[in-house]
């Protein structure tokens, strides 16, 4: 039983990573290769945490800083 248990667990955290370097790619291009990085490494080494901060906070840090960008090269 235990067994099935930890095949979930490693199963969901490899789909949650993915999903979290999925979406990061889809933004990269207003990253820095640093910044984009740092994620990378968080979301390998802390699997859980790193692909919900990810998903949670850095996504949506990114858009809004691409939007600011976009709004001040237009004035």
């Amino acid at each position: 039983m235990t067994d099935f248990i930890w095949s979930i667990f490693v199963v969901s955290h490899l789909v949650l990573a993915l999903i979290a370097v999925i979406s990061m790619s889809k933004v990269a291009s207003s990253m820095t290769a640093l910044r984009a990085g740092r994620w990378i490494v968080l979301i390998v080494l802390l699997p859980i945490i790193g692909s919900v901060l990810w998903l949670w906070a850095g996504k949506r840090r990114v858009l809004r800083e691409r939007a600011e960008d976009s709004t001040t090269s237009t004035q």
